[in-house]
C-alpha cells in the first residue's frame, strides 16, 4: 500500500441520505388525520356523554393526535421530541404551522412551495383576526363604561 501524504484529501465516496421520500406524513395526510380525530372525539363525547369510558377515548384521542403530530414533525425533518413544544405557549403556535403548512424536508432544502405560503398566509391571518377578537372584547366593553 502506498503511503499517504498528510496534507492530501481523504478519499471516499460522497453519499447523501436524501432517497427523494420523506418518512412520515405529509400535510393532507395530516390535516385529514387531525380532522378525523376530532370528529371521531366530537361524536364518542357526545354518545359516552357520563360515562367513564369517555375519558378512553379522550386519552386515545390525545395519544393518537400526538402520533400523528410526531410523524408529521419527522416529514418536516424535526425531531418528534418536538412535540413537547405544545405545552408551551406560543411556541405550541409555531409547532401547529410547521404542522400545517411547511413542505416534507423543509429543514434540509429550505424552501417553500406555493401550497406553503398560502397555508402560512391563512394560518396568519386567523391568528390576526383572533387577536383583533380579544382586543376588541376587552376594549368596547371599557369604552362602554
Amino acid at each position: 500500500m502506498a503511503e499517504q501524504s498528510v496534507y492530501s484529501a481523504p478519499e471516499a465516496e460522497l453519499a447523501t441520505s436524501y432517497t427523494g421520500e420523506y418518512p412520515g406524513l405529509d400535510r393532507l395526510q395530516y390535516f385529514l388525520y387531525s380532522v378525523g380525530i376530532g370528529v371521531a372525539n366530537m361524536v364518542f363525547s357526545v354518545v359516552l356523554m357520563d360515562s367513564p369510558l369517555s375519558m378512553v377515548v379522550l386519552l386515545a384521542a390525545i395519544g393518537a393526535s400526538v402520533w400523528i403530530i410526531v410523524q408529521r414533525l419527522q416529514n418536516v425533518g424535526m425531531n418528534g421530541w418536538w412535540t413537547l413544544a405544545f405545552i408551551v405557549p406560543f411556541l405550541n403556535i409555531y409547532i401547529g404551522l410547521v404542522c400545517l403548512a411547511f413542505p416534507p424536508g423543509y429543514k434540509t432544502h429550505k424552501t417553500f412551495d406555493t401550497a406553503a405560503k398560502v397555508l402560512m398566509g391563512l394560518f396568519m391571518g386567523f391568528i390576526l383576526l383572533g387577536v383583533i377578537g380579544i382586543v376588541a372584547a376587552v376594549a368596547i366593553p371599557a369604552m362602554a363604561s
